[in-house]
């Protein structure tokens, strides 16, 4: 054998999915003037992990937010507050789902 021969390995195992250790998942009302509802709204669904779930005519909105972290939903809620047409934004809901909990979940569902 000659000293450029390559040693033939087996490829470490790599998981197809990575599970994140916790979710949180929070939810926030918004109150936006409603002149500026529509921005605010394109605002919101542009960010990661954001859902608009209900909205009124009066600028309230629900919004939901899952992420694997707290910090970016506390990140959201100090941003949407300055945004221009916001009069207020506050969490009215956050729970942490251990990712075992998540596994076992979705494992009932299947």
């Amino acid at each position: 054998m000659s000293s450029t021969h390559l040693e033939k390995r087996t490829p470490a195992l790599i998981p197809l999915t990575t599970v994140a250790p916790e979710l949180h998942v929070a939810s926030l009302i918004v109150h936006a003037r409603p002149q500026a509802l529509a921005a605010v709204k394109d605002w919101l669904w542009r960010q990661p992990g954001v859902e608009v779930s209900a909205e009124s005519e009066q600028g309230k909105l629900v919004v939901v937010m899952e992420s694997e972290h707290a910090q970016p939903i506390l990140d959201l809620i100090d941003a949407t507050q300055v945004l221009a047409g916001v009069i207020n934004a506050a969490l009215v809901y956050h729970e942490v789902i251990a990712a075992d909990e998540e596994i076992a979940a979705h494992e009932e569902e299947v």
